[in-house]
Parts: structure tokens; sequence; C-alpha cells
């Protein structure tokens, strides 16, 4: 049995407003008010909810015990829109199918994201993703300090090594990830970077979308 773990935010799906709404309610039920824009310049795409959380903290001045609390609320508020999130969040073109075309084939499905562990059970279930993921050998935000030490954990929870194991995302930090622990990678341009981006980085396969996922994972022409 081979492994993919998969990427959500830009690769599987977007939360979009619902997703936006939830860290503005959290930090205002933090700070007693919302965000400034002194945080709009980071870019986020790829990055840990730690991390996130982080830098927007120390953007609005706020301190590391409000950063603490602003990770504890993120889920609570993200939660509460579950349905809001059903409705308006996306399933990105070809996912369902190539979920479902791994596991038809044999293949072990896990999750490696920068989202904290219950705000990425949220978007799982919401937007009926679970099927075919096994959200216990997988590995989230709050699970280690990089994300670079998210693989190893996945594969650890997943029983399994390197060999044979795919990172599907669509950022250079999933690529980069996969690369620290030897792990191959397919990047796909469907959320901030372009194709010819991503194939500048020259990982093991891209492709415009997850159209031809299923038979590059599984070793057939794309």
């Amino acid at each position: 049995m081979t492994l993919v773990l998969w990427d959500l935010d830009g690769t599987l799906l977007r939360a979009g407003a619902p997703a936006r709404d939830a860290f503005t309610a959290a930090f205002l039920a933090v700070a007693g008010r919302p965000p400034t824009r002194r945080a709009g310049g980071i870019s986020f795409a790829g990055r840990l909810d730690p991390w996130i959380a982080g830098q927007v903290c120390r953007a609005e001045g706020l301190d590391a015990e409000a950063e603490a609390a602003l990770l504890v609320q993120l889920p609570v508020e993200l939660a509460a829109r579950r349905d809001r999130l059903a409705q308006e969040g996306v399933v990105l073109p070809h996912a369902r199918e190539t979920l479902a075309g791994l596991a038809a084939a044999g293949w072990h499905q896990g999750v490696v994201t920068g989202n904290l562990r219950a705000t990425a059970h949220t978007k799982v279930s919401a937007l009926g993703l679970g099927e075919h993921l096994d959200l216990e050998a997988s590995a989230y935000g709050d699970d280690g300090p990089t994300r670079g030490a998210l693989v190893p954990i996945a594969l650890s929870r997943a029983g399994r090594d390197a060999a044979g194991a795919w990172v599907v995302g669509d950022t250079p930090h999933d690529l980069a990830c996969a690369r620290a622990s030897g792990v191959r990678c397919l990047l796909v341009a469907t959320g901030g970077h372009s194709h010819d981006e991503l194939a500048a980085l020259e990982p093991d396969a891209v492709l415009p979308d997850l159209q031809g996922a299923l038979a590059v994972l599984t070793g057939s022409s794309p």
C-alpha cells in the first residue's frame, strides 16, 4: 500500500469567507477589537496556523498569551460556522474522484496541513472529504514547530517510511517539507502559485490542477 499525504487549503479545498470570518471573530474575542491591516502584507499560504497567529499578533502588538488564546478560539469560531462552510466552501476540481480513485487502488491517504487539527477536521467533515482520508495518520499545524517536522509525524502515525510516499500540495512549503523527509512531491497550481512558478522548483511532478493526479501518483503517464 502506498501513502499520499494531502495538503488541504488550495489543494483539496477552499474554505473561503467562513474561515476568514472565523479568524476575525477569534481575534475580536481575544483582542476586543478587529485586526487592523498591519498584517496584510504577510503571505499565509503553506504556513502553519501557529506561525500565522504569531505573525498577526506581533503585527498587532499582542503578546504570547494573546497568541495562545487566539489558537484556542480559532477552532471554536470555525466550528460555529460549519454550516456556512458546508454551503460556501469549495472542493477543488477533480479532488473527489482522485481521492476515490486512490482508495480504490488500495492507497492509504492522510493529511499534512498547516491547519490546527480541530480546524482541519471541521473543514474535511463540512465538505464531505473524510471518506477516504485517514485523519489519524496525518499531521497538523499544532503537531510540530515547522512544516518540515510534520511529514515524519504523519509517516510514523501511518506506520510507514518515506519509500513510496507522496506529498501533494500547492506551495513551495509543501515541496520543502516533502524534500526534508525524502518523500516525493506533486504540486498543483490550484493555489496562489502558477504552474510555471511551481515547475521552476523542480518537484517530482507538477500539474495545473488535480486532473491527471491519479495517473501521476499511481505511476502511469499523465
